[in-house]
C-alpha cells in the first residue's frame, strides 16, 4: 500500500513538473504581446500624407499605418489586402475591386466603396504627387457598398502595379480634406496607429488592436505582436551608431556603410550578422546633356530617326551595342557630347566604385537604367561599357580633349552632390581619381539638395549624384521620356522621338509588346550614354539578435507590416 502510494505520488509530481515545464517552454516560444521596438534613422519624411510625399521615409511609416487594395507576396505575385478579389475588364479598360466587409479606419469609420473612390480621386488632384501616376484613370464608379470600378483611358500596367504599392494607400474621407492631415492628424487601416510625429525628431506608432486583415504572407494576420514602434531621428550617423551599439535602440534603419561600422556589425555578438537586404534601388551619376556639350541640342534633341544599321531590338542581336573594337555602332561620331559621355563611362571602373566609392562592397554593380530585380531587365546592358581607359582616351581625343598641359585640352567637369551625404561624396571622390587617369578634371561641389534641383532645372549642371528606389520599369517613363524634362524627373535634359515611342510601348496591354519595349529602351538610353549606373544598393538594416520574425520585401526598403515581428 505504501509502495503503491509512493509511486502514485511520484507520477503525479512528474506530471505536474512536465506540464509546468511545457507551459514555461511554450511561453518562451511565443512572442510577447506587449513589447516595444526602438529604432533610429538619420533622416525623416516631410509629410505622412501619401498624396503629398514620395519620400522613402514616409512610405516606411505608411506601410505600417495604412493599407492598399492589393499587395505582393515574396515572389512578386499580387495577393489581396483591402480588396478580397478583383477583375480586369475587356482590353484592360476597367478594374472592379471587391472590398472586404470587416475593415475599419483607426477612427472607427468603416472602409467602403465610397472611401476607396474618394482616395483614388484624391490621388488624381493636380496638387497630388500621385497625379502623374494615375493619369490614365478616366473615372471612378461606386457599384455598390463594397465594389468600386476604376475606368481607364487605356490599359496602364504601371498604374496596376501602383494599386499594390504603399503610395496607393487608402486615405480616410473623414480626414483627407483637413489641412492638418498627415501633419498632426492621422488615420488609416494599417496594423499601427500614429500616436505622435514630430518632424526630424521622432515617430511613435502604437498597435491597432482591431487589425485582423493582414495579407497572407504573414503567419500572424493581426493584431501585431509589437505593442509600439518608436523611431528616433538623429542626423549624426556617429551618434546614431553609438546609440545602437550601446543598446539604447534595437534597430538602425538605412545607415551609411562606413568601413569601421561594417566591421563592428560583423563582430558584435549581440547584432544580427545579416544586415543587407536585396531591393530594387540604384545609385547613379546623371549627365546633363546640354551642359556637357552644346552639340546635344542639335544631336539628341532633334528627334533623329533610328540609324539604319541599328538592330531592330536588343533581343534580335547578341552583339554588344558598342563595338569594343573602337568604332561606335551608330553614325553619331560627329556628336562630341556623345563621345565625351561614352568616354566617361569607359573611364569608370565600377568594380572599384563598389569597393571604394562609399559602398564597401555591399550590393552589386549596376549596368543600366533598371535594376536586375525588375521585370524586363535586359542583361545586354552588362556588355556595353566595360572599363577601358584607352577607349576613354581615344574618344576624348576625338572630341577635342586629348589631355596634356594645355588647359583647353583638358575636359573640366563640375559634379554636384547633396551636402552631408557621405556615400555620394565618396562616389565623386573615387570618380575624380579614375577620370584623372584619362585627362578629365572633376571638381566636386556640395550643395543643399533643393539648390541642386534648382540648378538642374536651370540647366546649369554638368553631372550630379542621384538614386532611386523603384519597383518596376515605370521609371523609364518618369526619368527618360521627353515629356518629363525639368522640372519633372527627367533631369538629364535629354530625349528623342524614337525612344519616346519605345517607352510609350512599355504601357501596352500585351505583355510581349511591353517586355520587348522595356528591353529596347534600356539599351537605347545606355547607347546615348546619359547616365552612369553605379550600384544596385541594398537596404541596410541593423538589428539586435533578440528581434525575431522580421522579413524585408525584395522590392522595398520598407519594413513592411511587421505583423510577425517580436522581441524575444
Amino acid at each position: 500500500m505504501v509502495k503503491t502510494s509512493t509511486v502514485a505520488i511520484i507520477i503525479v509530481v512528474l506530471i505536474v513538473v512536465v506540464v509546468a515545464y511545457a507551459s514555461i517552454n511554450r511561453e518562451t516560444q511565443l512572442p510577447k504581446e506587449n513589447n516595444m521596438l526602438r529604432a533610429i534613422q538619420i533622416s525623416d519624411t516631410n509629410s505622412l500624407d501619401v498624396d503629398r510625399t514620395k519620400m522613402d521615409q514616409a512610405m516606411q511609416i505608411l506601410a505600417l499605418t495604412q493599407d492598399t487594395l492589393m499587395t505582393y507576396d515574396w515572389n512578386m505575385n499580387y495577393i489581396p489586402l483591402l480588396a478580397e478579389s478583383w477583375e480586369i475588364g475587356e482590353n484592360g479598360l476597367y478594374i472592379d475591386w471587391h472590398l472586404r466587409h470587416d475593415v475599419t479606419f483607426h477612427s472607427g469609420t468603416p472602409l467602403d466603396a465610397n472611401a476607396v473612390a474618394y482616395s483614388i480621386r484624391r490621388a488624381g488632384q493636380p496638387w497630388s504627387v500621385q497625379s502623374d501616376t494615375v493619369k490614365n484613370i478616366l473615372a471612378v464608379e461606386v457599384l455598390d457598398q463594397y465594389t468600386v470600378r476604376v475606368h481607364l483611358k487605356q490599359w496602364d500596367r504601371w498604374l496596376y502595379d501602383w494599386f499594390a504599392e504603399t503610395s496607393s494607400s487608402i486615405v480616410s474621407p473623414a480626414l483627407g480634406d483637413d489641412p492638418a492631415y498627415g501633419v498632426s492628424k492621422f488615420d488609416g487601416t494599417g496594423p499601427f496607429k500614429v500616436k505622435e510625429w514630430v518632424r526630424d525628431t521622432r515617430t511613435i506608432l502604437v498597435r491597432n488592436e482591431d487589425y485582423k486583415w493582414g495579407p497572407s504572407i504573414y503567419n500572424n494576420r493581426g493584431p501585431a505582436h509589437l505593442s509600439e514602434i518608436d523611431i528616433e531621428i538623429d542626423p549624426n550617423s556617429l551618434t546614431s551608431e553609438d546609440k545602437f551599439f550601446t543598446g539604447q535602440v534595437d534597430m538602425m534603419i538605412g545607415f551609411s556603410p562606413r568601413p569601421a561600422m561594417i566591421i563592428k556589425l560583423k563582430s558584435d555578438p549581440n547584432v544580427n550578422p545579416n544586415f543587407t537586404y536585396p531591393r530594387s534601388s540604384m545609385a547613379w551619376i546623371g549627365f546633363t546633356a546640354s551642359s556637357l556639350s552644346p552639340e546635344i541640342q542639335q544631336g539628341l534633341k532633334s528627334g533623329r530617326p533610328i540609324p539604319a544599321n541599328h538592330p531592330k531590338s536588343p533581343l534580335d542581336d547578341d552583339k554588344p551595342w558598342i563595338d569594343l573594337g573602337g568604332g561606335v555602332m551608330t553614325p553619331d561620331n560627329t556628336n562630341k557630347g556623345l563621345m565625351v559621355r561614352r568616354a566617361l563611362l569607359y573611364a569608370t571602373d565600377r568594380e572599384n566604385m563598389l569597393l571604394y566609392g562609399g559602398w564597401e562592397n555591399l550590393g552589386k554593380i549596376a549596368y543600366g537604367p533598371l535594376t536586375s530585380l525588375m521585370w524586363g531587365y535586359n542583361p545586354a546592358v552588362e556588355n556595353m561599357y566595360p572599363y577601358d581607359s584607352e577607349m576613354a582616351k581615344s574618344l576624348l581625343a576625338q572630341a577635342g580633349y586629348p589631355g596634356g598641359s594645355s588647359t583647353n585640352m583638358v575636359l573640366h567637369i563640375t559634379g554636384y552632390t547633396a551636402s552631408g551625404n557621405s556615400t555620394y561624396v565618396a562616389e565623386l571622390v573615387e570618380l575624380k581619381q579614375m577620370w584623372k587617369q584619362v585627362g578629365v578634371d572633376l571638381e566636386i561641389q556640395e550643395l543643399a539638395f533643393d539648390d541642386i534641383e534648382t540648378k538642374i532645372a536651370q540647366d546649369a549642371v554638368d553631372i550630379f549624384t542621384g538614386g532611386y528606389t523603384w519597383p518596376n520599369a515605370d521609371m523609364l517613363w518618369w526619368y527618360w521620356h521627353t515629356i518629363r524634362v525639368p522640372p519633372s524627373p527627367n533631369r538629364f535634359w535629354w530625349g528623342n522621338a524614337y525612344t519616346d515611342e519605345v517607352i510609350d510601348n512599355t504601357f501596352s496591354y500585351d505583355d510581349n509588346v511591353a517586355f520587348k519595349a522595356i528591353q529596347d529602351a534600356q539599351v537605347l538610353i545606355m547607347e546615348d550614354a546619359m547616365y552612369l549606373p553605379v550600384v544596385e544598393r541594398p537596404f541596410l538594416l541593423a538589428m539586435k539578435n533578440d528581434i525575431k520574425g522580421l522579413r524585408v520585401h525584395p522590392l522595398s526598403n520598407f519594413i513592411w507590416k511587421q505583423l510577425d515581428t517580436y522581441i524575444e
